[in-house]
């Protein structure tokens, strides 16, 4: 897990970005709180961050109508993957969601958000498969989720593993 979006200004680095970083460390979470330790790899770690930021990035598309966080997540990962920069656990992960039925999921829903598409009207919108709900709940779960995120960082980051994960990094 990485916190230096949440320690480190970044007053340059666009919103949208950074809710599907802060999703995809969730995904981290997630993973790490649903399989048991001797399961784990970093490579599935970086694929299930990967698919959770999508997911949410995916959802909020539809039913807040925003689709700057799947747009920003869509552009990145790509760049990413061709980089070369990678550790091989990261290029396989990200490699694996490029190939899922999610990734073309999202891309069919980006496009309803793509500056050359007329605004969407609501009903269009929700034709992409995606069960609409209302923005205060989509707006509650990301205000809760960011709230979980900050408790667990706090937390683990006062354990002693913390600190030796972190030096290594």
């Amino acid at each position: 897990m990485n916190n230096y979006f949440l320690t480190n200004p970044k007053p340059d680095y666009p919103e949208d970005r950074l809710i599907v970083v802060l999703y995809h460390e969730m995904g981290h979470l997630r993973y790490y709180r649903l399989v048991h330790s001797d399961l784990r790899s970093d490579e599935d770690s970086e694929f299930w961050a990967f698919e959770h930021s999508l997911i949410v990035c995916k959802t909020i598309a539809a039913d807040q109508h925003d689709g700057g966080p799947l747009q920003m997540a869509l552009k990145y990962m790509p760049i990413r993957q061709k980089s070369g920069k990678l550790l091989p656990y990261y290029q396989a992960a990200i490699d694996r969601i490029a190939k899922s039925d999610l990734w073309i999921e999202c891309q069919h829903v980006a496009k309803a958000f793509s500056p050359s598409s007329s605004r969407q009207s609501s009903s269009s919108i929700n034709n992409i498969g995606i069960k609409s709900s209302s923005s205060t709940a989509v707006m509650r779960h990301l205000g809760l989720s960011l709230n979980a995120l900050s408790n667990c960082l706090f937390a683990a980051s006062k354990s002693p593993s913390w600190h030796s994960q972190q030096a290594t990094s």
